[in-house]
């Protein structure tokens, strides 16, 4: 698998998509160490999201490492499912519990990601 084809796709865990790049990156420049690795890293995960807001809104924003990626990754899939809720007007009791349930676990994740990249 090429470093450079890959591309995040919907609902796809992020944790282990992150996982993914860093092996990659670490196979395709072994020499890479620290700081360098981890701003590679992000950059490439940075270019894997597939999505040009979240990519642009990551640029602007300056330098990150890999762990925040990460996370500010997974925050913006849990607002873009809650958004998606609000313009579908997905407003039944059934739909919005199954949405919670989906956002709780993506919080759980989330929380497992920080404790694990720490």
């Amino acid at each position: 698998m090429e470093l450079r084809s890959l591309k995040l796709k919907p609902g796809q865990d992020i944790y282990k998509f992150g996982n993914l790049v860093m092996k990659l990156v670490k196979m395709a420049d072994p020499e890479l160490e620290g700081e360098q690795l981890d701003d590679r890293a992000t950059a490439e995960l940075v270019d894997a999201i597939g999505d040009r807001f979240l990519t642009r809104e990551f640029r602007l924003q300056g330098p990150i490492n890999f762990a925040d990626a990460i996370r500010r990754i997974q925050q913006y899939n849990a607002y873009m499912k809650v958004n998606r809720v609000a313009r579908f007007g997905l407003t039944g009791e059934e739909d919005l519990n199954s949405i919670l349930e989906s956002l709780a676990m993506e919080i759980v994740r989330l929380k497992e990601t920080v404790e694990h990249l720490r």
